[in-house]
């Protein structure tokens, strides 16, 4: 196979990872955005809804307006989600309460006094009928199921993102679960596991692993696999999952059949394919493992060789050609290209920006990406730039940008055929109505001043700052819609107590009132969070509002607390430079630049709940915390990781030399990551340093990091 097919069929199977839609903003209020005016639509309006015609004009039902803070009420969304357990506040403008409430599936839901806080008692859909004023407006609610879950099993089977329990059947799970133990979750391990998971559209989807500790493993016998082949239509599609109407749902395992899901993720719902596969039926779960062929009905055509494929078999590349399989080079070669074009922006968040017609682009790192700071949505602009792609398009250099004005030529025609005339008009400008919005967690962008205690004293959050973003919906008077994203940096100030739950190695939970009756001579886990809450009050320096921050599952760090007796001690290590690295107990082998030495040996990887990386190297930065004898500087135990790799960038199998087998090592763990990506199953798969050293250019490891490090063994 020559080598720019095999770089294009790692492009392509590289490509399903990074095409994931987030998903849309919770439809509840945010307590400080409450408080601001806004402008609205009511929503599902039953008053005003005749159409009239008077003297030959057709009258249209006008859209209620109703101005936060006035007397009227109106709802600011029409649907929400909620789980079973939790409760959300139903949006809504102005101060007035609905006359009355009624509720078509009392199962489902239940209401409080006011009709607005919604509690979920089951999983199904209620709709809300609220009427004010004699006008009827309606929100309907989505409730989903979960909850925490603990169970003794054996793992069955593993395809892409699920994992088959044998007694407890399959979950999916969600990308951003990290696993305590990357293996445990791996067929013919029994395993014992405590995680949080929640049940959307009959699918059970683990949300967090809290424990996943492997009681005994052993080889699992493979079922024969079974053929199959038909045309049915498919129902639903997903990156690992496909719905056929009279064949039922299949996963993809990717292990196996990489090399076509890219066709299983180009299937829409509602069209038919002929479909030829291999696949296992284990415990009346089907896995395709092989695929012989998958053709969609509707055809296209490639803009390359002409050629009419299967509409699946057609790739929309970041340049906007369409071309076939056997085409698939064409427009991911990441050439520079200059781009000039005159375009509607209609949406810009964070590092990117996105054209009406010519689609999105990352502008990081653009040389003159200063110019577009003051262009907003709904601008119309002129721009001449260069840009080059390989998994999205991305501008390099920006050489000229000018906004246009909306202004557009009307040709009138009166009743006369003699008495034409043309004026030029002005467009009725878009104006754009927003939605509340929700605050969202994104990350801990600095943790807490102090995280090393002393017993008895009490838990201190200052100096804690993270990065948060706001999603908001809007809609235009031109029948446009779409969701705002707005990131934050916010310095925390206070978070009540009840929202503050720490956790020991055993998963003992304790109160932010108990923290300083806590023993000493161990790390504790602050989670930021209550259970069966979604979200957490917080107040951030510069703004007198209180925030309601959502997606808080991951807003957790560590803090450690010294034994009482001084027989140890916590230390911080700030990106510290390692001079030399040894093991030995009393050999002082372990030098950080400008600190003591310290004695290391095997011991101090041993300890459960703790991470010292055993890979450490002269010319290495390290951060973190280590347990100490205040003594002899012997380590007994830490968290302590690798910040900065020290060796030769290409250095991919982290064998000290760079050569073509680097290249090598790169192509294997993208093409096919659960084995040979970080954590993968062979032996031999790519380390935390090797991931490190082969991003030769900044962007993370891609397949121009492979061509990189060829060019340079060629010396071009």
């Amino acid at each position: 196979m020559k080598m720019s097919k095999i770089l294009s069929l790692i492009v392509s199977s590289a490509l399903l990872t990074s095409f994931i839609t987030a998903p849309a903003a919770d439809a509840v209020t945010s307590s400080s955005a409450a408080k601001e005016t806004s402008v609205s639509y009511s929503a599902d309006t039953e008053a005003n809804t005749a159409v009239t015609t008077i003297n030959g004009t057709t009258n249209y039902p006008k859209a209620t307006t109703t101005v936060a803070g006035g007397d009227t009420f109106a709802l600011l969304t029409s649907s929400c989600n909620v789980q079973v357990g939790e409760t959300v506040t139903i949006s809504k403008c102005g101060t007035a309460v609905p006359d009355s409430w009624s509720v078509d599936n009392e199962d489902v839901i239940s209401l409080d006094s006011t009709g607005l806080k919604v509690t979920g008692l089951k999983e199904g859909t209620a709709v809300i009928t609220y009427t004010s004023k004699g006008i009827k407006q309606k929100a309907t609610v989505n409730v989903t199921d979960g909850g925490s879950k603990s169970f003794t099993d054996k793992v069955a089977y593993t395809a892409g993102m699920f994992v088959f329990f044998a007694e407890n059947g399959v979950y999916k799970i969600d990308p951003k679960v990290i696993l305590p133990d990357s293996s445990a979750f791996t067929a013919g391990n029994t395993v014992y596991t405590e995680f949080e998971y929640r049940v959307a559209d009959d699918m059970r989807t683990i949300t967090a692993v809290n424990k996943a500790e492997v009681l005994s493993s052993e080889e699992m016998p493979l079922d024969m696999p079974l053929s199959a082949e038909f045309t049915d239509t498919v129902e639903a599609v997903d990156l690992n999952y496909v719905q056929f109407r009279d064949h039922g749902g299949y996963y993809l395992n990717t292990d196996y059949a990489l090399i076509y899901s890219k066709e299983f993720t180009r299937l829409e719902a509602g069209e038919e394919c002929t479909a030829s596969f291999m696949y296992r039926d284990h415990a009346d779960t089907k896995v395709i493992i092989n695929v012989d062929k998958l053709d969609s009905s509707e055809t296209g055509v490639c803009s390359n060789c002409g050629k009419e494929v299967p509409r699946n078999h057609i790739i929309t590349t970041s340049f906007g050609q369409k071309v076939c399989d056997d085409c698939k080079d064409h427009g991911w070669c990441g050439d520079v290209v200059e781009n000039e074009f005159t375009d509607l922006v209609t949406a810009k968040y964070g590092q990117y920006i996105r054209f009406r017609t010519h689609g999105r682009y990352s502008t990081a790192d653009a040389e003159g990406a200063d110019m577009l700071d003051d262009i907003k949505v709904g601008d119309t602009v002129s721009i001449k730039f260069e840009s080059v792609s390989t998994y999205e398009a991305k501008m390099l250099k920006i050489n000229e940008l000018n906004v246009i004005s909306n202004t557009s030529a009307v040709t009138t025609l009166p009743n006369t055929a003699t008495d034409v005339k043309t004026t030029t008009t002005t467009a009725e400008p878009e104006v754009w109505m927003y939605g509340t919005g929700v605050d969202h967690f994104g990350s801990i962008k600095t943790l807490p001043t102090k995280t090393i205690y002393d017993a008895g004293e009490e838990l201190d959050l200052s100096g804690l700052v993270i990065n948060a973003y706001h999603l908001a919906a809007r809609t235009s008077n031109k029948g446009s819609s779409e969701t705002i994203r707005t990131d934050h940096v916010w310095e925390v100030e206070k978070i009540a107590p009840e929202y503050i739950t720490i956790s020991d190695f055993t998963g003992k939970t304790y109160t932010a009132d108990e923290f300083p009756t806590l023993p000493g001579g161990s790390a504790y886990t602050v989670k930021l969070g209550k259970a069966g809450a979604s979200a957490i009050a917080l107040s951030v320096k510069g703004d007198q509002y209180e925030k309601e921050l959502y997606g808080i599952n991951d807003f957790t760090f560590r803090v450690y607390i010294n034994s009482a007796d001084s027989s140890s001690e916590f230390i911080r290590i700030d990106n510290a430079e390692v001079e030399s690295f040894g093991y030995g107990t009393t050999s002082h082998g372990f030098k950080l630049k400008g600190m003591d030495e310290f004695s290391i040996d095997m011991d101090a990887h041993m300890h459960a709940g703790y991470a010292i990386e055993d890979d450490i190297r002269k010319g290495d930065t390290v951060s973190g915390v280590l347990e100490i004898n205040p003594k002899s500087n012997y380590i007994y135990l830490g968290d302590l990781e690798i910040v900065k790799y020290s060796g030769e960038t290409g250095d991919a199998n982290s064998d000290g030399t760079v050569d073509i087998a680097d290249a090598v090592m790169i192509m294997q763990a993208l093409a096919n990551p659960n084995k040979y990506g970080l954590n993968g199953t062979d032996a031999r798969c790519i380390k935390k340093r090797g991931k490190s050293l082969a991003d030769m250019n900044g962007d993370g490891i891609t397949v121009l990091d492979a061509q990189l490090i060829q060019n340079r063994l060629l010396g071009l």
